[in-house]
């Protein structure tokens, strides 16, 4: 339901293309240690004839690491623009270290091609600027250096490793704001919790908690939360065994999930990106000497945007609150130039 409902809200606003790249650790490679380990855009089988049927492209990329994936290490692939063959090579490399279930050499072939007929870089990908797409970026970390840790015999034994991850990925999401607010594009990111070990708290607590905060710092970023999974999992030949990744039908419970985020969110998101922009710049012209007439543009963006989300069936106060949250803590950094007060004084008329 989520993705007819995301194919028929993208149809209405102009979009032709839908770009998914997944992006980060061994859950965004959709890697399981105890279950079938496919890639995770592509264990979704109806989303690309349900986009096709509104006239919509779907392309999927995969830019994730089953192994030596904590953030610092992503960072470093959206810096030098790794192509598809890199990453694929990578993770061809990983195999033959990682035990694989159900990954037969013609389904290798298939998800890890020694020669993409693209063979796009990263940033070009994430970074592109076009009007009739919709760039989405899918975010698993923060787990990485943790487990570098405890598998490798390092000291940091409790939460530096997750600190270290989160600075990493702040990196890669301020760069992609900058880039929606200097090159115009609109990338969101849908920054995905990590899953709950043994179903417990304890990752929400030391994980999740830290990604939900960073996530509303940046207009382009939604926080996704992890999906209920089991503890221990069965497969034939291997046994029983607790397993830290999902098993087939949960991996099509988080990717529902994502969908259905996505679908929610998309065009609040939209708004918010453009706002920012628009925002943004406005303090840069004024901070430059530029003699604007701020309290009517800021007026007119806020109205514009109202109408189009209110014309969706959006709920308009939920993303009053939203923005105005965003917009004063980035207020002192972003935003000085037009007056903490005359933000506020406009939104909350909006609101009454």
């Amino acid at each position: 339901m989520a993705k007819k409902t995301l194919g028929q809200l993208l149809s209405e606003n102009g979009i032709n293309e839908l770009r998914l790249t997944s992006m980060g650790n061994s859950i965004a490679s959709g890697y399981s240690y105890m279950n079938i380990t496919q890639p995770l855009l592509y264990r979704d089988e109806t989303i690309e004839s349900i986009m096709a049927e509104k006239g919509i492209t779907l392309k999927r990329y995969h830019f994730a690491r089953y192994a030596n994936n904590n953030d610092e290490h992503v960072y470093s692939w959206f810096l030098s623009n790794i192509t598809e063959e890199e990453i694929y090579h990578l993770n061809r490399v990983d195999i033959l270290h990682e035990r694989v279930i159900g990954l037969t050499p013609d389904l290798l072939a298939k998800y890890y091609p020694e020669h993409s007929v693209e063979n796009l870089g990263l940033r070009n990908i994430i970074l592109e600027n076009n009007p009739n797409l919709a760039n989405i970026v899918i975010y698993h970390g923060a787990t990485g250096s943790f487990l570098d840790n405890i598998k490798r015999n390092g000291k940091h034994k409790l939460t530096t490793g997750i600190k270290r991850d989160c600075t990493s990925i702040e990196s890669i999401l301020k760069a992609i704001q900058i880039n929606n607010r200097f090159e115009e594009s609109n990338t969101q990111v849908y920054l995905c919790g990590a899953p709950r070990l043994l179903n417990t708290p304890v990752t929400d607590i030391f994980i999740n908690s830290r990604l939900k905060k960073i996530a509303s710092t940046y207009a382009n970023v939604t926080y996704v939360p992890p999906i209920s999974r089991k503890i221990l999992y069965q497969q034939n030949g291997y046994g029983i065994s607790p397993d830290t990744h999902y098993n087939e039908e949960e991996y099509l419970t988080l990717l529902n999930k994502i969908m259905e985020s996505i679908s929610d969110n998309y065009l609040m998101k939209k708004a918010m990106i453009d706002i920012d922009r628009e925002f943004f710049n406005m303090s840069r012209k004024i901070e430059e000497g530029g003699n604007l007439d701020k309290d009517s543009m800021i007026e007119e963006r806020l109205n514009e945007w109202i109408t189009i989300l209110e014309a969706q069936g959006m709920n308009i106060h939920y993303f009053l609150n939203t923005l105005k949250r965003y917009l004063l803590d980035r207020q002192p950094y972003d935003f000085h130039y037009l007056g903490n007060e005359t933000m506020k004084t406009h939104i909350n008329q909006l609101k009454k």
